[in-house]
This record gives structure tokens, C-alpha cells and sequence, in this order.
């Protein structure tokens, strides 16, 4: 297949251009009916789109906003939008593409038929389909989340096998484009500048009604959360007892809303009080602050910090050791059965064959699948399945972090405020294998004793730990792990910014809900349901500004 773009000649400079250029691609298909796949040479490029339907325009408040303050919101939304693609580090097309609409009557202003299609993408190998699969729809996701806060007035759907052919052949080939929205001047502007009623404005209808807790409920020490507010009115300081912790803390809210400043204040309040605390820092934001406070920063691609997945405490039996090294590896690489099979019995060979002076590593483990005998041509699928994940934790910065001996032992890790930066480790995989390592080593340290709270962990990106699951499917290794840690001195500050793609149980079992602006829907109706809020109570969180929060305490019953 060919696709000839033309090129312009600058005759006043008196370049010399070829009329035309060639790009040559092996085919443009689609794959598992809802990704278009385009290939060339062993390499292709998958990529997840989405239509956004434009609705009809809402009614805006009526305070007149002057041009100054309309440009200050676009900008804000704008910035919280790119802000939070950048986080999560998204690869992001927006194409528009539209035709002059014929009308009778010309007083009714110019019309256009239109599209808007979002989307994202991931490279790989042709050969590497369910890995390039699972990172794509993990992208498709966020970007359909942040989407639906930053154009509000909108519906965003993902487009299947039929919507994909139609969109491609509109895009690329002669004829007359199907473009399935309509709209005037004032709506395709909007496509461009993205202005629309923004969510971070509030609806001006009255504030509903809020518990108000009374000065002994909201703590005389302790963690100053804020000072209390309910129908623009403030009170007294609000604090959060250090037992409060022990029960667990979720943090929520959209990029900008202030959960990250909330997050940091707790940390900053908890070492203080000469409580050891560990933040396991997805984004390298919070190592300036426990540097001031006299806390340590290390990152295992900067300092000599290595996690040996393989390396026992001790404290467990192996075969316990075995079962959760390969839910780690299972949950955060999705392995079928097969692969899970093969990597259990690989890596009891290979703890197994070590001898007392030996400390087997990920390279060890390399080695034993390599040497797998195999049954079968399915056998040998497998096999270079675990190898194609596997491999790369030994080369390069994953190999720095997770292939070698470990080079602290956990009482090195809890003794004071430490931050651990996982930001330079660029595959994110590789990052969430570090923090599952490293919450086994934690875990396996503290159920061999049973008392009061002794250290705080503070977990970015939860997501990545506890992952939102089915009801009927059972819980990430991750959150098995944090829901038993509680009985043994530790507590967990989880900070997330999609309710929706965290455990919905750890958030419901959570001993303190603190819930900053949130706008997406799905995200408004899990916090509804797990805060027991009313109509007006979970609309409103959709209407709060930056730094203002609805809190919940089990503690306090109302």
C-alpha cells in the first residue's frame, strides 16, 4: 500500500524538491475488533481511538463572565488535562475532520458535518501482540478517564471493528467522508479551543447539607487536616488521630484537585511526629519534602538500591515464598495459566538447585526457563513468552533494580522517612514489580509480630498495587498483602486519581476517605456508593475547587 504526500516548492529559495514521497507500510488491518494495527517489517503500531459525540450545548450560569476570566478557565482546564496525559506518560492524537454544510437558508449562520477521534498507541514487535494489547488498553482507559473531565459536555466511545473502517476509509481514501456529528460555527470552534462550560466552575446551586463534626469528633492533636466548612461558612480545625492511620487511608481526586499537596501534608505531619514513614514515589514528587525534614531519598537507578525478588525473609516457608513471587509476576504481566504453571515450577527448580552459598537472581531464573524441557509446541509458546518478559528485568535499569542481590535489608527501609523515587525507572511494569517486591518484603517483615502502629507507607499510582477487579475475580497480590498489614503496625495512605481503576474494597475498607474533586461519572458513583452520599452529596464533588475535600472517618458515625 502507498500513501503520496505532496510536498510544496519554495521557488523564491530555489530548492529543488521531488514532487512526491512514498511511505510505504505493509498493511493497515484491524486486530482483536477494536485496535488498527499498522505494519512494516516486523514492527507495527497498534493504536486505540475514540470518538468524542459533542451534546448539545448547556445552559451556562448566569454570571457574566468577562473574556479575561473565560480565558483563565480554558487555560486551566487545559493544563490539567496535559498535565494529567504527561503523568501518566500518554502517547495522544486528536484529529478533526470536517465538511461545509450546504444550507437553504443562509441567516441560519454556516454549518459543518464534523468528527472528533482521540486516541492513543503503543510500538512493538508483530510477534508480541498480548503484551502490546494489555499496555494499549491500560493507555485507552486513562485517556478515555481524563477525556471525559476535560470535555465535559461530551460523550466519549470507543470505536469497534465497523467504526474503525468507516473512520479509516473517511481519513484515507477518495469519496465523500461519513462524518456522523453536525453543528454551527460557535460547536466546531470549541473542537479547537476546547471552550465549554468548565467543570472546575462551579453550577451556583446551593451547597447541600454536609455532617458537621463537633470539636472532641474532630481531634484537639495529631495530623491537621483543615479547617471545616459546610455551606461556605468555616470552623474549627479538623485533625486526624495517628490511630485513625492504622485503619487505612484513600486519597482521591483529578489532576490539579489538590490530593498530592494533601498527601505530602500528611507526610510531612507523620515524620514529624517521629513516625517512620516510606512513600513509594511513582513520579518523583516528594523527595524535596522528606529531604527537609530530614528524611532519605534513594532510587534504584541512581543509588546502589536492588530488590531481589527471589530472596526470601526467612520468615515464610518457600513453598508461601514461591505462590507470591508468582502472583507478582502474574498479576502485573497478566500470565495465562500456562505461563504461571511454568513460571512456578521454574522457579522452585531454581531456588531448589542453589546451593547454601548461592543467591539465585532473575538471571538465575532466565536460565532455568531457558533449560525447560518441552512437551510440546504450546510448551515452547509459553516458554518464549516468560522469556520475552523476563529478559529485559536483567539488562539495563531493570536489571540495576530487580537483577542481583538485595543490597538493604527491610530494617535498613523502616527505621525512619525514606522516599523512594521509582519515576527514572521508564517501563512502568517495571516499576510495579519494585513496589510489589518491596510490599512482600514489608509484609513478610511484620506478621511475625502483632501491636501498635509502627510505620506508614504511602503508596502513589495505587492503581498499581491494588488494580480495580471484577467482584467475582479474586484480589491482586497487592491487595491481599494491605488488607492483613493493618493487624501488624502498619498503615497504608493510598493516592489515586481515577477511583475507578482502584480496588472498589480497599477504598470501602479504608478507615479515612479523603475525596477531592472528582468529575467522572463512574468515578462520582463509586464514591457515592462507598461514602453512603446522597444525590446532591456526590453531584457536589464534581463542584469542589482546588484544596477542598468531603472526608469520611469510621470512626465517626453520623
Amino acid at each position: 500500500m502507498r500513501i503520496l504526500r505532496q510536498e510544496g516548492v519554495l521557488s523564491r529559495l530555489g530548492w529543488r524538491l521531488r514532487p512526491s514521497e512514498t511511505i510505504r507500510v505493509d498493511s493497515i488491518r484491524i486486530r482483536g475488533s477494536k485496535y488498527l494495527a499498522v505494519t512494516r517489517g516486523g514492527s507495527q503500531r497498534l493504536l486505540a481511538l475514540m470518538r468524542i459525540n459533542l451534546e448539545g450545548e448547556e445552559e451556562e450560569t448566569k454570571l457574566d463572565y468577562s473574556g479575561a476570566i473565560r480565558m483563565t478557565i480554558h487555560q486551566q482546564r487545559m493544563k490539567g488535562l496535559f498535565e494529567g496525559l504527561h503523568k501518566s506518560g500518554l502517547p495522544f492524537l486528536y484529529i478533526t475532520m470536517m465538511t461545509p454544510m450546504k444550507r437553504e437558508e443562509e441567516e441560519e449562520g454556516p454549518a459543518f458535518e464534523f468528527d472528533l477521534v482521540v486516541g492513543t498507541w503503543v510500538d512493538g514487535k508483530e510477534k508480541s501482540l498480548e503484551a502490546s494489547f494489555t499496555e494499549l488498553e491500560q493507555r485507552a482507559n486513562v485517556l478515555a478517564a481524563t477525556l471525559s473531565v476535560a470535555i465535559p459536555n461530551s460523550s466519549v466511545r470507543r470505536l469497534n471493528r465497523a467504526g474503525l473502517s468507516e473512520f479509516v476509509n473517511s481519513l484515507l481514501l477518495p469519496g465523500e467522508p461519513k462524518l456522523p456529528q453536525v453543528g454551527n460555527a460557535s460547536v466546531v470552534s470549541s473542537l479547537e479551543t476546547f471552550e465549554a462550560r468548565n467543570p472546575m466552575v462551579s453550577r451556583g446551586g446551593v451547597t447541600p447539607e454536609f455532617y458537621l463534626p463537633n470539636s472532641s469528633e474532630s481531634g484537639r492533636g495529631g495530623l491537621l487536616l483543615g479547617n471545616v466548612r459546610t455551606r461556605g461558612a468555616q470552623f474549627h480545625e479538623f485533625r486526624l488521630g495517628v490511630e485513625d492511620l492504622r485503619q487505612h487511608v484513600a486519597i482521591l481526586g483529578m489532576t490539579g484537585a489538590g490530593k498530592s499537596t494533601t498527601a505530602a501534608t500528611l507526610v510531612g505531619q507523620i515524620a514529624k511526629l517521629g513516625l517512620p514513614v516510606m512513600v513509594m514515589d511513582w513520579h518523583n514528587e516528594y523527595g524535596t519534602i522528606l529531604s527537609r525534614i530530614g528524611g532519605r531519598v534513594l532510587s534504584p537507578t541512581r543509588d546502589d538500591f536492588t530488590l531481589n525478588p527471589l530472596e526470601g525473609s526467612g520468615l515464610v516457608d518457600r513453598t508461601e515464598h514461591i505462590e507470591m513471587v508468582t502472583d507478582i509476576f502474574a498479576d502485573i504481566y497478566r500470565f495465562t495459566h500456562p505461563q504461571s504453571f511454568m513460571f512456578r515450577n521454574a522457579l522452585q527448580k531454581c531456588l531448589g538447585e542453589a546451593s547454601e552459598q548461592e543467591i539465585p537472581t532473575l538471571s538465575s531464573l532466565v536460565r532455568t526457563i531457558e533449560a525447560y524441557p518441552l512437551r510440546s509446541a504450546y510448551d515452547n509458546e509459553t516458554k518464549v513468552a516468560l522469556l520475552r518478559r523476563l529478559v529485559p528485568l536483567t539488562q539495563g535499569q531493570a536489571g540495576k533494580a530487580l537483577d542481583g542481590p538485595g543490597t538493604f535489608t527491610v530494617d535498613d527501609l523502616l527505621d525512619k522517612a525514606l522516599c523512594i523515587e521509582l519515576g527514572d525507572l521508564r517501563d512502568t511494569q517495571t516499576r510495579a514489580i519494585f513496589m510489589d517486591v518491596l510490599l512482600k518484603m514489608i509484609y513478610e517483615h511484620r506478621i511475625s509480630r502483632r501491636g501498635a502502629l509502627e510505620h506508614v507507607i504511602l503508596v502513589e499510582e495505587a492503581r498499581n498495587v491494588v488494580p480495580a477487579r471484577r467482584e467475582e475475580d479474586p484480589p491482586a497480590v497487592g491487595e491481599r498483602m494491605v488488607s492483613e498489614l493493618r493487624k501488624f503496625g502498619e498503615a497504608m495512605i493510598f493516592v489515586a486519581q481515577f477511583p475507578t481503576q482502584v480496588s472498589s474494597e480497599v477504598i470501602k475498607n479504608s478507615g479515612v476517605r479523603i475525596v477531592h474533586k472528582v468529575a467522572w461519572m463512574e468515578d462520582l458513583k463509586l464514591i457515592g456508593s462507598s461514602l453512603n452520599l446522597t444525590p446532591d452529596q456526590q453531584s457536589y464533588i464534581a463542584d469542589l475547587t482546588v484544596g477542598e475535600a468531603v472526608v469520611s472517618l469510621s470512626r465517626i458515625q453520623r
